[in-house]
């Protein structure tokens, strides 16, 4: 169950408030229609909804785009050790959408959203939502994904526990 879509997002949660404020500083310091440079967004990364965000650097192949930060909510959603790994480590075993939303981003360089499920350990699910906001770095530096990521946890469903 999932959907990947262009950002539209509702107030509410916190991880909601921490992806609409992302959002708001990406679009502000958009200026001319080009991407924003990652100097121009003023984030701080030790309060502001940082627990909810995370940074990738691009790499030539998009799949080995690596995570430089990463708040906690990620971090417990991914299973403790993110930064220093790729797109295709920390992602991909939990739902091909997540993947599929921030290559898009890369590709379309415009916000993509991704919301849905995977399964979690103690036989519950994992309900997530994500933003990814691509980035531009300094004449000839790499390119960046700056990214919300916000979760909850369910009962896993009856047909899931039985196959389990």
């Amino acid at each position: 169950m999932s959907n990947t879509d262009r950002v539209r997002l509702a107030p509410g949660r916190p991880e909601r408030r921490a992806a609409e404020t992302t959002l708001a500083m990406w679009r502000d310091a958009m200026g001319e229609g080009d991407l924003p440079r990652l100097a121009d967004i003023k984030i701080q990364y030790d309060g502001d909804g940082w627990e909810h965000r995370f940074l990738l650097i691009e790499d030539p192949n998009p799949l080995w785009s690596v995570f430089i930060l990463c708040g906690a909510t990620a971090r417990l959603a991914f299973d403790g050790a993110v930064v220093g790994r790729s797109l295709e480590e920390v992602m991909l075993p939990h739902g091909q959408p997540l993947v599929d939303a921030c290559l898009a981003a890369l590709r379309d360089r415009v916000p993509v959203q991704a919301s849905g499920s995977f399964p979690a350990r103690g036989g519950q699910r994992l309900v997530y939502r994500a933003v990814f906001l691509p980035m531009r770095g300094d004449v000839g530096a790499p390119r960046y994904v700056l990214g919300t990521f916000g979760w909850r946890r369910e009962p896993a469903s009856p047909a899931e526990e039985e196959s389990s």
